[in-house]
């Protein structure tokens, strides 16, 4: 099962950059000039040109950061291994009137298959800065919950929790100065909206379609914002770890 990363990639240009004739202008009234691409699988892949010819200094500028962006691609590619690929995620426990749900042994595992899939796009976003949009993708996606335990009135149901992705998104920001040719002071944020999720409860309420739905749609909600507290705090600190 795919699993889709976005990897943004806000550069900025120095103003003393543009002093040599380089405008690096990008974007005018608002709009975008130019759209960009690079084939990922290939780091001397040129850079797409602009048709505009005003946009010719703007494009000078993209690949002088080229080089730091296929180094963030390896250091991607390499950012798990086997064996430190596997997180647990906390219990999550729901008491109200009506009864209890608590689930643990929360995981989620293949985060060594992360890899570079399909072309970087590079956005104009004004006079010094562009966007670069990187996707990948986790080849295998793998989460759940080993146990749950649900409380209703008087009847109880135990079992487990799978967890798929059909293309979710995380959205992984990485600003980056452009400084002689060098991509430096590099910071990244990681906002993750995952979509696509697929819960099942397995072992019960084969004839409880009401209650099975509503627990999955609260499962996948506590789901989500646990990935979002540990799992995106841990590929970030992964990630950090390289630059």
């Amino acid at each position: 099962m795919s699993y889709w990363v976005l990897l943004v990639v806000h550069i900025v240009a120095w103003k003393a950059a543009a002093s040599e004739g380089e405008q690096y202008y990008l974007e005018e009234n608002g709009k975008r000039v130019c759209t960009n691409q690079l084939d990922i699988g290939d780091s001397s892949s040129p850079v797409t040109s602009c048709s505009p010819s005003q946009d010719e200094s703007a494009q000078r500028g993209i690949p002088s950061c080229k080089e730091g962006v296929f180094k963030l691609i390896q250091e991607f590619r390499d950012l798990f291994s086997p064996g430190r690929d596997f997180l647990q995620l906390p219990r999550i426990e729901n008491i109200s009137n009506s009864g209890r749900f608590v689930a643990t042994g929360g995981y989620v595992a293949n985060l060594s298959t992360l890899q570079p899939k399909g072309k970087i796009i590079v956005t104009p976003k004004g006079p010094e800065a562009a966007e670069l949009i990187l996707p990948l993708e986790f080849e295998e996606f793998e989460a759940g919950y080993r146990t749950y335990s649900v409380v209703l009135s008087e009847a109880s149901h135990t079992g487990s929790i799978k967890i798929t992705a059909d293309q979710p998104k995380i959205k992984m920001v990485v600003n980056a100065m452009l400084v002689n040719g060098e991509c430096n002071n590099i910071s990244v944020r990681i906002a993750p909206d995952i979509e696509g999720l697929s819960v099942n409860l397995e072992g019960a309420f084969e004839h409880h379609d009401d209650i099975k739905k509503l627990l999955t749609d609260w499962v996948a909600e506590s789901f989500i914002q646990n990935f979002k507290d540990f799992v995106a705090n841990e590929i970030q600190e992964r990630f950090n770890s390289f630059l």
